[in-house]
């Protein structure tokens, strides 16, 4: 496994867990994750707003969300995946979605990741449960 996919592979293990200590450590200062799409959870977030939703999103789950690499390129300083997000809920039931997430690494660090996924399934399993 290469550098850049083992930082990005432990960024998705700590998201699962809900471990924001070592969030921190896999990111830049100017680390910035965007949404994209019409979600209620689009935008922009530094690390202290994605660590806020990391832990609202492990609270919300049994055990933590499962992340699997389906398919990923990386070229440079760039990574790119189809990500697989499986969890059981709390208050039942599953949130299991795909995302496709674009990485710009620098330093050893993810500055920037945008993330694509499947907004109204998001939206109608989530939307009410995390505060965006």
């Amino acid at each position: 496994m290469s550098a850049i996919t083992a930082v990005c592979q432990e960024y998705f293990d700590a998201v699962g867990r809900g471990d924001t200590a070592t969030l921190t450590t896999l990111v830049t200062d100017d680390f910035v994750h965007e949404l994209m799409g019409s979600t209620v959870f689009a935008g922009k977030r530094n690390i202290r707003e994605v660590s806020e939703l990391v832990v609202d999103l492990r609270k919300s789950t049994v055990s933590g969300v499962e992340f699997t690499f389906e398919s990923q390129t990386e070229q440079d300083d760039r990574f790119a995946a189809i990500v697989h997000g499986r969890s059981e809920l709390m208050e039942g039931g599953r949130f299991d979605n795909l995302y496709v997430i674009f990485v710009e690494i620098r330093d050893g660090k993810i500055a920037r990741m945008r993330e694509l996924t499947d907004t109204k399934y998001t939206d109608a399993t989530r939307g009410s449960a995390v505060s965006a």
